[in-house]
């Protein structure tokens, strides 16, 4: 529930004091593992008196006939088999399978994404995860580049993060390129990573944006999702500070986030 609040109130996904905790929006909240695990245990027990006699009154029929039922009794790996078969038009990026989305657009599922990041991630959570649900959140306002090298790196420990990332970091003081290298080399060359550009009007845009492009461009498994030039064109898609995406900006970008995992798919070919 605090996760879910965080997202309506734009003020943090996925960070506590006491270190990295990804929100799941959109996902089972409020129920940790530990309940979940003692429902569980309590299923199991409100059918232990009967599923140990039935148990035993097998083991007796068995031993009376002399013989086993080796008759399959449920035999679903054709269902399963058709279940985990790759939607048409899919095919594999690094690993992952990226599949047509409602747009025509190859993508990955969203429980095969993370994204990390800063208010633009934050303000955007609702976006991403109707277009890609079931995504996890290592997001927080404010956060900078130099925050990056702590905040994946435990995140990457608690495994959190998953195959396929979207990186937004450097609203409010710009892209420290090193920062961002070291951040790639981090998540590894088996992660198809979505680095999104700055839209924000501040001295260190443009040469932000030349540094995201430059580093980027060294990294086969990363692509440059495009937000200061889609949303320039849609100014009426931003909140008051003209930084922040309102209601319908936050759909606009899961949209470039889309067309940039659709690019590492077509270099994939």
């Amino acid at each position: 529930d605090e996760a879910a609040d965080a997202a309506r109130t734009g003020t943090e996904l996925g960070a506590s004091d006491g270190g990295v905790v990804a929100a799941l929006v959109g996902a089972d909240l409020g129920l940790s593992e530990e309940a979940a695990t003692k429902g569980d245990e309590r299923a199991k027990g409100s059918k232990g008196a009967k599923g140990d006699k039935d148990a035993k009154d097998d083991e007796r029929a068995e031993k009376d006939s002399g013989t086993k039922d080796d008759t399959p009794k449920d035999d679903t790996s054709k269902e399963k088999d058709r279940a985990e078969a790759p939607a048409p038009g899919a095919v594999k990026v690094n690993g992952s399978t990226f599949a047509p989305d409602g747009d025509g657009l190859l993508v990955p599922a969203g429980d095969t994404i993370t994204a990390i990041g800063d208010s633009l991630v934050v303000t955007s959570a609702d976006g991403l995860t109707y277009r890609f649900p079931g995504i996890n959140y290592v997001a927080k306002s404010n956060r900078q580049w130099r925050d990056a090298g702590p905040v994946v790196d435990q995140a990457l420990e608690e495994g959190w993060v998953r195959d396929n990332v979207v990186l937004h970091l450097g609203t409010n003081a710009g892209v420290d390129e090193d920062a961002l290298r070291a951040t790639l080399e981090e998540l590894g060359p088996d992660r198809n990573v979505v680095v999104m550009n700055l839209f924000v009007n501040a001295s260190f845009t443009d040469s932000s944006n030349a540094a995201i492009e430059k580093v980027v461009a060294d990294y086969p498994n990363a692509v440059v999702g495009d937000w200061h030039g889609t949303i320039s064109k849609r100014p009426q898609d931003l909140q008051a500070d003209h930084v922040h995406p309102d209601m319908d900006g936050m759909h606009v970008y899961a949209g470039v986030v889309a067309r940039a995992f659709d690019e590492l798919a077509d270099r994939a070919g």
